[in-house]
């Protein structure tokens, strides 16, 4: 099916196949980072809003009961988002998986031996995945914001830090009796407020672990797909050295009458994409230990 031309390259029933299986599986994986990216992207857009905030009040100092309730508002929707892709990346990582190992009699990996494990280790992870259920049946998890200016010391200079913080406070979960009474007591341990910040980064890092762990299971096994694509396309070439173009290229069934059924489209683009998503998204690490700042830092001179 190459544009503008006849050639064919002969291919047994198990070849085809076999191409088939890895193109498939290809896709699956395609998708499991397409999700995660999904994910990692609303949990920027909640990082870059904290900042977006802080300089606002850093620059403008005109905070009002309007203003004040529309950044929560705003703070809201995007913990919301990512509550919401949260459980997204979970509940189609579970499908993509089992479409990858369908023809296994034993499949190498179950993630949710995976996800407990970062439930049962990580209270940030705990706490956003009962929050989850909170805000989809019952209310907000932010329920109010702090916006803090502190003088401070660096480099033997006096300066104003601003910062922001978006408050969870346990108390007002008591109105859901359907929260888990186990996780808000281990809130309640935590004060009277828990600053949402590092429930969403405990969270993130948990969920990245995960990932990477589904990542290093089906490692192999793309490698091994990713060659009998290349290798289909190469045998094409190869047989058809006149060709200028694989444009179209398609491994398919063809009938005796001469019709199409079936046709498999072969090309490396999408594998590439995964790739892509698979380095720029690469395991978030320490999320708990990290900030970012605007503030002014001179160069060393010794």
């Amino acid at each position: 099916m190459v544009l503008g031309s006849k050639a064919f390259t002969p291919i047994t029933e198990e070849e085809y196949l076999k191409i088939k299986d890895a193109r498939s599986a290809l896709y699956e994986c395609l998708f499991m980072e397409e999700k995660f990216d999904f994910l990692v992207e609303n949990y920027l857009e909640f990082e870059t809003t904290l900042l977006e905030s802080t300089v606002h009040d850093m620059i403008l100092q005109d905070q009002n009961y309007r203003w004040f309730n529309l950044e929560r508002g705003l703070f809201n929707r995007r913990l919301a988002n990512l509550l919401s892709a949260g459980r997204t990346y979970i509940d189609h990582m579970k499908q993509h998986i089992d479409r990858i190992f369908h023809n296994r009699s034993i499949n190498p990996f179950d993630i949710n031996v995976e996800l407990s494990k970062q439930y049962d280790l990580r209270f940030g992870y705990r706490c956003m995945e009962t929050l989850r259920n909170y805000v989809q049946h019952c209310g907000f998890p932010v329920h109010m914001l702090s916006f803090q200016r502190n003088r401070v010391e660096r480099q033997n200079k006096n300066l104003f830090q601003f910062a922001i913080i978006p408050y969870l406070r346990p108390k007002d979960l008591k109105e859901d009796d359907g929260f888990k009474k186990k996780i808000l007591k281990e809130m309640e341990a935590m004060g009277e407020e828990i600053d949402l910040k590092f429930l969403v980064r405990d969270y993130m890092e948990g969920l990245s672990i995960v990932h990477s762990e589904v990542r290093k299971h089906v490692h192999q096994e793309c490698a091994e797909w990713e060659y009998i694509i290349s290798e289909a396309i190469e045998r094409y070439k190869l047989n058809n050295p006149e060709e200028d173009t694989v444009l179209g290229l398609s491994a398919i069934i063809r009938t005796e009458e001469g019709l199409y059924k079936d046709d498999i489209a072969l090309f490396m683009d999408f594998i590439d994409l995964r790739k892509y998503f698979e380095k720029k998204n690469n395991t978030l690490t320490n999320l708990t230990r990290r900030f970012a700042t605007n503030e002014i830092i001179e160069k060393d001179k010794t």
